[in-house]
């Protein structure tokens, strides 16, 4: 899998911002967190719109995004596409800066539509 551009966004996100977090908590998030961790990207948790079910997961603390939205950070949505709006119509209704978002739901999407299943003989 190569997610250059994914990584090159969130570096130079990590310009701009004091710390970023994985919206999502499942399946997708914990895929989006391996890559940035792999490559060398510190993720600071884990955030979900309700009360999280558990207070850490892989190491990192799970948090309800409404304690950190206030604060200078960076979102990397880790959901599938049918949620991602929805997250994006929360983050603007609580004036969250859309500009610290970038959607690494859609990297995975991207991936997994261009593999190709053929095998060659």
């Amino acid at each position: 899998m190569y997610y250059g551009e994914l990584i090159d966004r969130v570096k130079n996100l990590l310009e701009k911002v004091d710390d970023v977090y994985v919206y999502g908590a499942g399946m997708k998030g914990k895929e989006i967190y391996y890559i940035l961790t792999r490559n060398s990207i510190d993720v600071k948790g884990f955030l979900t719109t309700d009360e999280p079910e558990n207070e850490e997961l892989l190491g990192i603390p799970v948090k309800k995004a409404s304690t950190v939205i206030n604060r200078n950070v960076g979102i990397v949505l880790g959901v599938g596409d049918i949620y991602a709006q929805e997250i994006m119509d929360y983050l603007n209704e609580n004036t969250f800066d859309t500009d610290s978002v970038i959607n690494g739901g859609n990297y995975l999407s991207i991936d997994r539509n261009v593999k190709s299943l053929k095998k060659t003989i």
